[in-house]
Protein backbone atom coordinates (compact mmCIF):
# COMPACT_ATOMS: atom_id res chain seq x y z
CA UNK A 1 0.00 0.00 0.00
CA UNK A 2 2.74 2.45 0.72
CA UNK A 3 4.28 1.53 -2.68
CA UNK A 4 1.20 2.17 -4.44
CA UNK A 5 0.78 5.96 -2.26
CA UNK A 6 4.62 6.57 -3.38
CA UNK A 7 3.93 6.01 -6.60
CA UNK A 8 0.68 7.91 -6.96
CA UNK A 9 2.60 10.35 -5.15
CA UNK A 10 4.27 11.73 -8.43
CA UNK A 11 1.07 12.12 -9.89
CA UNK A 12 1.22 8.61 -12.29
CA UNK A 13 -0.85 8.05 -15.09
CA UNK A 14 0.33 4.43 -15.60
CA UNK A 15 0.84 1.83 -12.38
CA UNK A 16 2.71 -1.25 -13.07
CA UNK A 17 2.02 -4.10 -9.86
CA UNK A 18 4.55 -7.11 -10.40
CA UNK A 19 3.07 -10.33 -8.33
CA UNK A 20 1.77 -7.87 -5.48
CA UNK A 21 -0.30 -10.47 -3.37
CA UNK A 22 2.40 -12.44 -3.14
CA UNK A 23 3.33 -11.96 0.10
CA UNK A 24 -0.06 -10.39 2.06
CA UNK A 25 -3.13 -11.98 3.51
CA UNK A 26 -6.53 -12.66 1.55
CA UNK A 27 -8.03 -9.45 4.15
CA UNK A 28 -4.91 -7.32 2.83
CA UNK A 29 -5.73 -8.43 -1.17
CA UNK A 30 -8.99 -7.51 -0.61
CA UNK A 31 -8.04 -3.83 -0.06
CA UNK A 32 -5.85 -3.57 -2.56
CA UNK A 33 -8.18 -4.53 -5.07
CA UNK A 34 -10.68 -2.25 -3.83
CA UNK A 35 -8.05 0.11 -4.58
CA UNK A 36 -6.88 -1.02 -7.70
CA UNK A 37 -10.80 -0.58 -8.88
CA UNK A 38 -11.43 3.07 -7.33
CA UNK A 39 -7.31 4.08 -9.33
CA UNK A 40 -9.28 2.21 -12.78
CA UNK A 41 -12.38 4.71 -12.19
CA UNK A 42 -10.16 7.42 -11.99
CA UNK A 43 -8.78 6.84 -15.58
CA UNK A 44 -5.57 5.57 -14.35
CA UNK A 45 -3.95 2.64 -16.64
CA UNK A 46 -2.95 -0.21 -14.94
CA UNK A 47 -0.36 -3.38 -15.63
CA UNK A 48 -1.24 -6.15 -13.02
CA UNK A 49 1.42 -8.82 -13.76
CA UNK A 50 0.56 -12.26 -11.91
CA UNK A 51 -0.03 -16.13 -12.34
CA UNK A 52 -2.70 -16.30 -10.17
CA UNK A 53 -5.42 -16.80 -12.73
CA UNK A 54 -8.07 -16.08 -9.97
CA UNK A 55 -7.10 -12.69 -9.64
CA UNK A 56 -7.01 -11.75 -13.41
CA UNK A 57 -10.43 -12.90 -13.73
CA UNK A 58 -11.74 -10.84 -10.41
CA UNK A 59 -10.61 -7.47 -11.47
CA UNK A 60 -8.74 -7.55 -15.13
CA UNK A 61 -10.25 -6.39 -18.19
CA UNK A 62 -7.76 -7.92 -21.12
CA UNK A 63 -5.06 -10.54 -20.10
CA UNK A 64 -2.20 -10.77 -21.94
CA UNK A 65 -0.02 -14.10 -21.94
CA UNK A 66 3.75 -14.72 -22.09
CA UNK A 67 5.36 -18.03 -22.09
CA UNK A 68 8.87 -18.41 -22.42
CA UNK A 69 9.39 -14.61 -23.28
CA UNK A 70 7.17 -14.81 -26.46
CA UNK A 71 3.79 -13.46 -26.75
CA UNK A 72 1.29 -16.17 -27.14
CA UNK A 73 -1.79 -13.65 -27.34
CA UNK A 74 -4.11 -11.26 -25.46
CA UNK A 75 -7.74 -11.82 -24.70
CA UNK A 76 -10.51 -10.30 -23.08
CA UNK A 77 -11.34 -11.53 -19.61
CA UNK A 78 -15.18 -12.00 -20.12
CA UNK A 79 -14.32 -14.25 -23.37
CA UNK A 80 -12.34 -16.81 -22.07
CA UNK A 81 -12.29 -19.88 -19.18
CA UNK A 82 -9.81 -20.42 -16.63
CA UNK A 83 -8.87 -23.62 -18.48
CA UNK A 84 -8.24 -21.57 -21.88
CA UNK A 85 -6.07 -19.33 -20.11
CA UNK A 86 -4.15 -21.84 -18.50
CA UNK A 87 -3.65 -23.50 -21.93
CA UNK A 88 -2.33 -20.34 -23.05
CA UNK A 89 0.20 -19.79 -20.43
CA UNK A 90 1.53 -23.70 -20.53
CA UNK A 91 0.94 -24.75 -24.17
CA UNK A 92 -1.15 -27.63 -22.78
CA UNK A 93 -4.42 -28.65 -21.42
CA UNK A 94 -4.01 -29.33 -17.28
CA UNK A 95 -6.26 -31.45 -15.57
CA UNK A 96 -6.94 -30.81 -11.68
CA UNK A 97 -8.08 -34.21 -10.78
CA UNK A 98 -6.65 -35.65 -7.73
CA UNK A 99 -4.51 -38.42 -8.57
CA UNK A 100 -3.82 -41.22 -5.35
CA UNK A 101 -0.22 -42.56 -5.03
CA UNK A 102 -0.52 -46.62 -4.32
CA UNK A 103 2.59 -47.65 -5.06
CA UNK A 104 3.31 -47.14 -1.44
CA UNK A 105 1.76 -48.93 1.68
CA UNK A 106 -0.08 -45.58 3.57
CA UNK A 107 0.94 -46.41 7.20
CA UNK A 108 5.19 -46.40 6.57
CA UNK A 109 5.57 -43.38 8.64
CA UNK A 110 8.72 -41.77 7.46
CA UNK A 111 8.01 -38.63 9.55
CA UNK A 112 7.15 -38.19 13.02
CA UNK A 113 6.62 -34.72 14.50
CA UNK A 114 5.45 -34.95 18.20
CA UNK A 115 4.48 -32.14 20.48
CA UNK A 116 6.96 -29.38 18.75
CA UNK A 117 7.09 -25.80 20.07
CA UNK A 118 9.55 -23.37 19.16
CA UNK A 119 9.13 -19.94 20.89
CA UNK A 120 6.05 -18.60 20.68
CA UNK A 121 5.91 -19.17 17.25
CA UNK A 122 4.91 -22.71 16.92
CA UNK A 123 2.83 -24.60 19.90
CA UNK A 124 2.65 -28.28 20.53
CA UNK A 125 2.76 -28.85 16.76
CA UNK A 126 2.10 -33.00 16.44
CA UNK A 127 1.73 -34.90 12.64
CA UNK A 128 2.88 -38.00 11.07
CA UNK A 129 4.57 -37.80 7.18
CA UNK A 130 3.81 -41.52 5.40
CA UNK A 131 5.80 -43.07 2.36
CA UNK A 132 3.86 -41.68 -1.09
CA UNK A 133 2.23 -38.58 0.33
CA UNK A 134 1.84 -35.11 0.01
CA UNK A 135 1.14 -33.45 3.44
CA UNK A 136 0.25 -29.93 3.46
CA UNK A 137 0.39 -27.10 6.17
CA UNK A 138 -1.03 -24.26 5.70
CA UNK A 139 -2.22 -20.65 7.41
CA UNK A 140 -1.99 -17.13 6.99
CA UNK A 141 1.71 -15.50 6.83
CA UNK A 142 2.57 -14.98 10.09
CA UNK A 143 1.57 -18.27 11.29
CA UNK A 144 4.10 -19.94 11.83
CA UNK A 145 4.44 -22.21 8.81
CA UNK A 146 8.27 -21.54 7.89
CA UNK A 147 9.44 -21.70 11.27
CA UNK A 148 7.83 -24.93 11.99
CA UNK A 149 9.50 -26.18 8.66
CA UNK A 150 13.25 -25.04 9.70
CA UNK A 151 12.62 -26.69 13.54
CA UNK A 152 12.33 -29.83 11.57
CA UNK A 153 14.98 -29.14 9.19
CA UNK A 154 17.16 -27.66 12.10
CA UNK A 155 17.65 -24.62 11.23
CA UNK A 156 15.85 -23.72 14.13
CA UNK A 157 16.60 -25.88 17.37
CA UNK A 158 13.14 -26.38 19.14
CA UNK A 159 11.77 -25.65 22.56
CA UNK A 160 10.15 -28.93 23.41
CA UNK A 161 9.29 -31.67 21.63
CA UNK A 162 10.80 -34.46 19.42
CA UNK A 163 11.00 -35.60 15.71
CA UNK A 164 11.52 -38.47 14.79
CA UNK A 165 13.30 -39.45 10.72
CA UNK A 166 12.10 -43.22 9.89
CA UNK A 167 12.10 -44.38 13.75
CA UNK A 168 14.78 -42.49 14.83
CA UNK A 169 15.13 -39.65 16.76
CA UNK A 170 16.57 -36.93 15.52
CA UNK A 171 18.71 -34.22 16.89
CA UNK A 172 17.62 -31.10 17.43
CA UNK A 173 19.05 -27.43 15.70
CA UNK A 174 21.35 -29.96 13.51
CA UNK A 175 21.14 -28.99 9.72
CA UNK A 176 23.52 -31.98 8.69
CA UNK A 177 21.58 -34.71 10.85
CA UNK A 178 18.54 -33.60 9.05
CA UNK A 179 19.90 -33.64 5.67
CA UNK A 180 22.28 -36.96 5.95
CA UNK A 181 18.84 -38.53 7.22
CA UNK A 182 17.26 -37.07 3.25
CA UNK A 183 14.98 -34.04 5.00
CA UNK A 184 15.67 -31.07 2.46
CA UNK A 185 13.84 -27.91 2.54
CA UNK A 186 13.33 -25.77 -0.62
CA UNK A 187 12.67 -22.25 1.10
CA UNK A 188 9.95 -19.70 0.22
CA UNK A 189 13.21 -17.21 -0.73
CA UNK A 190 14.37 -18.84 -3.44
CA UNK A 191 17.08 -16.53 -4.18
CA UNK A 192 18.53 -15.64 -0.87
CA UNK A 193 18.08 -19.55 0.48
CA UNK A 194 17.76 -21.53 -2.15
CA UNK A 195 20.78 -20.57 -4.65
CA UNK A 196 24.14 -18.24 -5.07
CA UNK A 197 22.38 -16.30 -7.85
CA UNK A 198 26.06 -15.47 -8.97
CA UNK A 199 27.59 -19.18 -9.87
CA UNK A 200 26.38 -20.95 -12.51
CA UNK A 201 23.71 -23.79 -12.75
CA UNK A 202 26.68 -26.34 -12.66
CA UNK A 203 27.73 -25.32 -9.40
CA UNK A 204 24.45 -24.66 -7.57
CA UNK A 205 23.17 -28.56 -8.69
CA UNK A 206 26.38 -30.03 -7.49
CA UNK A 207 26.65 -27.77 -4.04
CA UNK A 208 25.40 -30.38 -2.05
CA UNK A 209 26.38 -33.59 -3.87
CA UNK A 210 30.17 -33.63 -4.28
CA UNK A 211 29.83 -36.66 -2.26
CA UNK A 212 29.10 -38.72 -5.39
CA UNK A 213 32.52 -37.91 -6.91
CA UNK A 214 34.71 -40.45 -5.68
CA UNK A 215 37.61 -38.36 -5.88
CA UNK A 216 38.56 -35.17 -4.21
CA UNK A 217 40.08 -33.90 -7.49
CA UNK A 218 36.96 -32.59 -9.74
CA UNK A 219 36.68 -32.40 -13.41
CA UNK A 220 34.24 -29.95 -15.48
CA UNK A 221 33.68 -32.86 -17.89
CA UNK A 222 32.24 -35.37 -15.37
CA UNK A 223 30.85 -32.44 -12.92
CA UNK A 224 28.69 -30.76 -16.58
CA UNK A 225 27.67 -34.49 -17.51
CA UNK A 226 25.96 -35.24 -14.10
CA UNK A 227 24.65 -32.06 -13.50
CA UNK A 228 23.47 -31.42 -17.33
CA UNK A 229 21.12 -34.98 -16.58
CA UNK A 230 18.66 -32.56 -14.26
CA UNK A 231 17.89 -30.06 -17.47
CA UNK A 232 15.51 -32.64 -19.84
CA UNK A 233 13.71 -34.20 -16.53
CA UNK A 234 12.70 -31.25 -15.01
CA UNK A 235 12.41 -29.65 -18.78
CA UNK A 236 14.84 -26.82 -17.41
CA UNK A 237 15.20 -24.00 -20.05
CA UNK A 238 18.83 -23.13 -19.82
CA UNK A 239 20.83 -21.74 -22.84
CA UNK A 240 24.47 -21.57 -20.93
CA UNK A 241 24.73 -23.49 -18.21
CA UNK A 242 27.77 -21.47 -17.50
CA UNK A 243 25.99 -18.28 -16.74
CA UNK A 244 24.73 -17.14 -13.39
CA UNK A 245 21.56 -18.76 -12.61
CA UNK A 246 20.12 -15.02 -11.90
CA UNK A 247 19.78 -15.33 -15.46
CA UNK A 248 17.04 -17.68 -15.36
CA UNK A 249 13.59 -17.34 -14.79
CA UNK A 250 11.49 -17.90 -11.37
CA UNK A 251 10.07 -21.23 -12.49
CA UNK A 252 13.52 -22.71 -14.10
CA UNK A 253 15.63 -21.28 -11.10
CA UNK A 254 13.20 -23.34 -9.05
CA UNK A 255 13.38 -25.88 -11.35
CA UNK A 256 17.27 -26.08 -10.13
CA UNK A 257 16.50 -26.15 -6.53
CA UNK A 258 14.78 -29.07 -7.24
CA UNK A 259 17.23 -30.90 -9.16
CA UNK A 260 20.10 -30.28 -6.77
CA UNK A 261 17.96 -32.24 -4.17
CA UNK A 262 16.92 -34.70 -6.16
CA UNK A 263 20.39 -35.51 -7.60
CA UNK A 264 21.16 -36.09 -3.47
CA UNK A 265 18.66 -38.95 -3.12
CA UNK A 266 16.81 -37.20 -0.59
CA UNK A 267 13.33 -38.48 0.62
CA UNK A 268 11.46 -35.80 2.38
CA UNK A 269 10.94 -32.64 0.73
CA UNK A 270 9.73 -29.73 2.27
CA UNK A 271 8.71 -27.03 -0.18
CA UNK A 272 7.44 -23.89 1.59
CA UNK A 273 5.51 -21.39 -0.66
CA UNK A 274 6.58 -23.28 -3.81
CA UNK A 275 5.04 -21.55 -6.22
CA UNK A 276 5.92 -17.58 -5.18
CA UNK A 277 6.99 -16.06 -8.31
CA UNK A 278 6.27 -18.78 -10.68
CA UNK A 279 3.70 -19.42 -13.50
Amino acid sequence: MVEISKALSNDSKILVLDEPTAAITDTETKLLFKIICELRKEGLGIIYISHRLEELFEIGDRCTVLRDGELVGTVDISEVTHGMLTKMMVGRSISMDRCQNLDFACDDVMLDVVNLSYKNLVKNASFQLKRGEILGISGLVGSGRTELAKCILGAYKIDEGEIYCFGEKMKPGSISEAIGRGIVYLSEDRQQEGLIQIHNFVDNVLLPNYKIFDTKLLRNAPMKKIANEIIPKLSIKIVDTSAPVQTLSGGNQQKVVIGKWLLSDASIFIFDEPTRGID
